[in-house]
């Protein structure tokens, strides 16, 4: 299985018109179920590899019981939960761009 690297590159801040980003994360013995909410299940991701150690990741990920509308209102939840996540600015929170 293939490592999985946070993508290089410009950010979303300086490309506003880029469009939605689709990311599948396949299974992972990395990842471990923290909990559930409406529709979505969170897990965590820890990244160590080769020994590095690196902040862990919180995902979320939307149910598969979900049907086509559900999984529809849920994904634009996480969009915008994304874009607000990615526009916070604090010195703690650190972006694939900025390091880990």
């Amino acid at each position: 299985m293939d490592t999985f690297q946070s993508p290089a590159g410009s950010s979303r801040r300086e490309r506003p018109d880029a469009g939605p980003v689709s990311v599948t994360i396949p299974a992972s013995p990395f990842m471990q179920k923290l909990g559930y909410g409406t529709g979505v299940n969170v897990y965590l991701m820890k990244r160590s590899p080769r020994g590095l150690s690196r902040s862990p990741w919180a995902i979320k990920k939307i149910n598969s019981k979900c049907n086509r509308s559900q999984q529809s209102l849920y994904g634009e939840r996480l969009r915008e939960e994304a874009k607000i996540l990615r526009d916070l600015q604090h010195p703690n929170i650190k972006t694939p761009l900025t390091g880990f």
